[in-house]
């Protein structure tokens, strides 16, 4: 029986994977493998599989690359508690939500300096309280407000937990920035700069696999997805185009969510193979002169 995780997970790679193949990079790579689009078959190791006119298996893995930041690991816990209090509510009501989660920071409003000194340069939380008892209240909250929700009224709810406050902003549409029921926690997150490192180190977690995936097919590519920072990760990759990775995969994609753009990560034998050509070109200047 597939549970709601795994039709979520499904359909995130989906949502994905439409975003890569309708790109320049994905169009590319479609023509250049000669793939036929319409023989796209869902699989586990790699995730997707595709067909060529030449009847070759070409495989595409997928994975998510999230640069943590201090607050990164609790937005990701209030957006799976609050994801969860979704799916209760409608098993139990039989109609979906759109939640968004705040905090209430008592730093700024605090008569202490060093309390509005902290808040400015550490904004957000990076400490939830107890995440069973928050999930429990957002819960009682929802269900304290079901007939509301039935009329399609826009409500804000407060709850209390460990002497911690959070607003509830909840309503059954779909949120219209994202066209879907989705939970978003407005939390600050810190801008990474340049996390070539943590990107090379996502990839080599998949060149470990890289036998399990050519059981199943000819060739397989590799698509590294950096998803929309409303979920904790925020980065950005100045001067992309001039890094070189170590990989297995017979090309490497790089999808940015939030910039709905595609790039193609350049492999690290590229580098070897030009710089031989230019020691190649440098003798034979040599030799000319």
């Amino acid at each position: 029986m597939t549970t709601d995780k795994q039709k979520n997970k499904e359909q995130e790679e989906r949502k994905y994977l439409n975003c890569f193949l309708k790109s320049s990079c994905g169009q590319r790579w479609l023509t250049k493998n000669k793939i036929i689009h319409s023989s796209l078959e869902k699989s586990e190791e790699p995730d997707f599989l595709f067909e060529t006119v030449n009847g070759k298996k070409i495989g595409l893995e997928m994975t998510r690359l999230i640069v943590p930041n201090e607050n990164t690991k609790a937005t990701q816990q209030l957006i799976t508690v609050g994801n969860q209090a979704r799916a209760y509510f409608k098993q139990k009501y039989g109609f979906d939500i759109s939640l968004i989660i705040d905090k209430y920071d008592k730093r700024k409003w605090s008569g202490k300096r060093s309390d509005y000194i902290d808040a400015c340069y550490h904004p957000g939380f990076a400490v939830l309280p107890s995440v069973k008892e928050l999930k429990d209240k957002i819960i009682r909250a929802l269900d304290n407000n079901v007939e509301q929700l039935k009329k399609r009224v826009f409500i804000d709810v407060w709850i209390e937990v460990e002497s911690e406050l959070f607003k509830l902003t909840v309503e059954a549409c779909a949120n219209p920035f994202v066209g879907d029921y989705v939970t978003y926690v407005n939390n600050v997150q810190r801008c990474i700069e340049k996390p070539f490192e943590a990107l090379q180190n996502e990839i080599n977690k998949k060149n470990q696999k890289i036998i399990n995936y050519m059981n199943k097919c000819d060739e397989c590519s590799l698509l590294v997805v950096i998803p929309d920072v409303r979920e904790g990760c925020s980065c950005h990759f100045k001067g992309l185009s001039l890094q070189f990775f170590k990989t297995k995969f017979s090309s490497v994609f790089l999808y940015d969510a939030d910039s709905d753009k595609c790039f193609y990560l350049k492999k690290s034998i590229c580098c070897l193979f030009n710089l031989r050509r230019l020691l190649a070109c440098l003798r034979k200047l040599y030799i000319h002169l």
